[in-house]
């Protein structure tokens, strides 16, 4: 299978160039075959030991052999014979690769190279992080007034690095604490945010067109123009930080039950008052969540700069 390397678009091997903007197309192996410690990757990269997979790739630390320095390494796998979730994957994996190395900001991953080895195996290599996601701080019952007061410099990385996307006209479209890493190897814990796989590109008209009639996300943090496959700006990554928000204050989503009950939900109900379901979250920033999880966009925070400012300032008031 080939793909074009501008528009992420996916073809036949028997294509040469693409027909939407004549660019020569890449082939890309589609493999199921096993990657093992000690595997040299393009000449360069020798894989060291598993991190984690998805549903269509792998994630292993590796050596860079020609700088000995430590990187990791995303490589492209199928798990799947349906030619339509491949080809979906592999648009994925490169639109992953586009976005992220567009950005080059602190709290994004850093994706330095992607590209295809000599077989044709797709790989993108990014810099090494060593932590955990925010998913582990989720914990029955939320956090109390002392937990909460230390993670909120966590959260507020996650806004800078969104809002650096937005300007960049890059939604994310998939916020959630998986996808939000803290390295904890650095003086202070930093957020950086992963997986730009199902990312919008706003400023691309070509890019921008890419699954445009597809809902892409994770049911239980979508927004509800997201839900009815509407036109998306900011915002919806916006809505998607209110459910992590919720989520990591209270230990609970603010919707539960099964997908099409959760996202008619998103639609329909109000979520419940945070504080009734923690005492260690105080009005203002119940106030804070239930804005980013607004239903109307006008009743919404309009920029993750905003909404940095307000948890900012709450964040000073609990140091006084």
């Amino acid at each position: 299978m080939k793909i074009c390397p501008r528009c992420h678009q996916t073809y036949s091997d028997r294509k040469q160039c693409c027909p939407r903007d004549n660019a020569p197309l890449k082939f890309v192996t589609i493999t199921d075959g096993t990657f093992a410690a000690g595997y040299i990757l393009d000449e360069r990269y020798r894989l060291l030991a598993f991190l984690g997979s998805g549903a269509f790739s792998e994630v292993w630390k590796c050596e860079d052999i020609s700088t000995h320095q430590i990187k990791s390494v995303k490589l492209l796998k199928f798990f799947s014979t349906d030619t339509d979730e491949i080809r979906d994957a592999i648009s994925r994996f490169f639109r992953e690769a586009d976005s992220a190395s567009r950005l080059g900001h602190e709290n994004i991953v850093n994706v330095e190279f992607f590209g295809n080895d000599k077989g044709g195996q797709a790989y993108l290599v990014m810099e090494f992080l060593d932590g955990h996601n925010l998913s582990q701080y989720v914990k029955a019952g939320g956090l109390t007034r002392s937990e909460i007061a230390a993670v909120l410099p966590i959260l507020l990385d996650v806004t800078r690095g969104m809002q650096a996307a937005h300007t960049e006209g890059i939604l994310h479209r998939d916020l959630k604490p998986d996808n939000i890493f803290v390295e904890t190897s650095a003086p202070l814990p930093r957020a950086k945010i992963l997986d730009f796989g199902v990312a919008k590109i706003l400023h691309d008209e070509k890019l921008a067109e890419i699954s445009k009639d597809y809902m892409f996300g994770t049911p239980s943090y979508m927004s509800p123009e997201q839900v009815k496959g509407q036109n998306l700006d900011g915002r919806t990554d916006i809505y998607s930080f209110g459910v992590i928000l919720f989520e990591l204050f209270t230990g609970t989503l603010p919707f539960t039950g099964k997908t099409a009950q959760v996202l008619l939900q998103h639609i329909r109900n109000p979520p419940p008052n945070p504080p009734s379901l923690n005492e260690h979250i105080d009005r203002e920033l119940a106030a804070i969540i239930l804005k980013a999880l607004a239903k109307h966009l006008d009743h919404r925070y309009q920029t993750m700069e905003a909404l940095g400012r307000d948890l900012s300032a709450y964040h000073a008031s609990l140091k006084e």
